[in-house]
């Protein structure tokens, strides 16, 4: 039970990095990919290696492998993939 408690805290922690991230996207009216990885790195909230973001012009998505707390412990190495959507 400790194990899926502290599953869900790190997931819901990355998974409001990344909507922080896509607000900060949203809000500034980016709609340059490249200017939005300048801010994702400015950010500081998400790793920029790690984090892809797709820009059209309804949507902002932000995707980033987690390689769960979980797996870590039993030495499985099955990645899950956040995406989270803004705009």
């Amino acid at each position: 039970m400790t194990i899926f408690i502290i599953e869900a805290g790190f997931l819901y922690i990355k998974q409001s990095q990344l909507q922080d991230a896509a607000d900060a996207i949203a809000f500034s009216g980016i709609e340059n990919k490249a200017e939005a990885m300048e801010l994702v790195e400015k950010n500081r909230t998400v790793d920029p290696a790690r984090v892809e973001i797709d820009l059209d012009s309804n949507s902002i998505k932000l995707t980033e492998p987690v390689k769960p707390v979980f797996n870590k412990i039993f030495g499985e190495s099955e990645i899950t993939t956040i995406i989270v959507y803004g705009r």
